[in-house]
């Protein structure tokens, strides 16, 4: 069922999104997931979103400073706690 606002915007039940795979470093390690971005919204969007104080990532890898790895299906990460994120993609492996 869609439902329509007075400036024409539509609402359904369902929230699309779209994955974006993500690095993240965290003050205790990397971690590497899939995102799932509204499609009106840019991933500093929804990490400077407020209202959210944590980000859910699913498939997602996670290496400790401590050595401690482990691969998790679902994530909800406190983003008090990142130090940086970029989407993977963005990532040049070139060597220098």
């Amino acid at each position: 069922m869609k439902r329509f606002d007075a400036k024409g915007k539509y609402y359904t039940d369902k929230v699309t999104t779209r994955p974006l795979l993500v690095r993240i470093r965290t003050v205790a390690g990397l971690v590497e997931g899939e995102m799932h971005i509204h499609f009106d919204q840019r991933l500093s969007d929804e990490v400077n979103n407020r209202d959210r104080g944590f980000l859910a990532l699913t498939n997602a890898t996670v290496s400790t400073d401590d050595g401690v790895s482990f691969f998790t299906g679902f994530l909800s990460l406190n983003k008090q706690q990142i130090v940086w994120i970029t989407p993977v993609e963005a990532i040049d492996q070139r060597d220098e």
